[in-house]
């Protein structure tokens, strides 16, 4: 599984909020974890994500984000920091939860090592749609904002090999739709088409 390329931004007054999997793409029954990422926003951050133009669920009216997203700004004024620096010790200020297919699940931040970073262990129980609902205080800003991370696929999203690593059996892998599973040497497993098998059964990669 590989590193985030799919975070969702929203800005709640001076801060940008990142929200996405730590490793893509998230699968279901493979244990993966909500990233939220808090930094400093800056005036490009601010350009670019203005509200209007940050609606990332598909369908979703500017009305329906509105009403996901509510911020109170209290009138003193934020501390000076540097754009792009990461918010510490919020793990205890953030409260989020995730839902999906229906089920919905408290989750629990843990701050990591790089300034603003903050992991919540989950493992997906279905393939779909989730969304993060994440209320908290950041400076003198309380919001509440609703966040839609990537889909939880398949297991076969994950290419053979990959499953393997997380500890999944040989004649356990599952292929995408037109390809089947083949065992080579030493269990080596393989998806592949029908006339590829046949190809590998000719060459003797497998019996």
């Amino acid at each position: 599984m590989g590193n985030v390329y799919a975070h969702k931004a929203e800005i709640v007054g001076d801060y940008k909020i990142d929200v996405g999997w730590k490793s893509e793409p998230p699968v279901v029954g493979i244990t993966n974890a909500i990233e939220i990422i808090v930094t400093v926003a800056s005036e490009f951050d601010k350009d670019s994500l203005d509200h209007d133009d940050s609606i990332e669920h598909e369908g979703m009216t500017h009305e329906e984000h509105d009403e996901e997203m509510k911020i109170t700004e209290d009138e003193e004024p934020e501390e000076h920091l540097e754009p792009g620096a990461g918010i510490i010790d919020l793990a205890d200020k953030l409260e989020p939860t995730i839902r999906l297919e229906g089920e919905k699940t408290e989750l629990v931040l843990v701050e990591q090592s790089k300034a603003g970073v903050y992991h919540a262990v989950y493992t997906p129980s279905a393939v779909g749609f989730p969304s993060v609902n994440l209320v908290g205080e950041i400076g003198h800003f309380e919001f509440e904002i609703t966040f839609h991370p990537e889909k939880v696929e398949e297991l076969s999203a994950l290419r053979p090999l990959q499953q393997i690593k997380e500890n999944i059996a040989p004649s356990d892998v599952q292929c995408k739709d037109g390809l089947q599973l083949v065992l080579g040497p030493s269990d080596r497993p393989a998806c592949v088409s029908e006339s590829g098998a046949l190809k590998l059964m000719a060459w003797g990669w497998i019996q």
